[in-house]
């Protein structure tokens, strides 16, 4: 999930990872674990990994506690994000399609 914040400020992830935890199981809502929180490199952004056991869409449904804890001006769901590394391979845009092509076809994914 990412969460974009209201201000740029000063992030000790576990303290606010706690308290998110904390605010979740005040409200009865023990399914629901933060995991990590990470400062976005290049923005206000923070990257919140979610617990296994639950889905972004379940935090999705109380994402008022988040906000709770952080000021934010929004929480979306994240995309799934590839990095591929494809060593000597040629540039050339019809190289590139091809490369692309067999990615989806062999990992049963789509990229943009």
């Amino acid at each position: 999930m990412i969460v974009t914040l209201n201000e740029s400020f000063e992030l000790d992830p576990i303290v606010v990872r706690n308290a998110i935890n904390l605010a979740f199981r005040n409200a009865k809502l023990k399914r629901i674990q933060i995991a990590t929180i990470a400062k976005a490199q290049f923005s206000d952004n923070i990257i919140i990994t979610i617990m296994s056991q639950c889905s972004a869409n379940d935090v999705m449904q109380h994402h008022h506690i988040i906000k709770s804890v952080i000021s934010s001006k929004n929480i979306t769901k994240d995309e799934r994000l590839y990095k591929v590394i494809a060593h000597g391979v040629s540039k050339t845009l019809h190289i590139m399609t091809e490369l692309k092509s067999e990615i989806e076809m062999y990992n049963d994914v789509h990229l943009n």
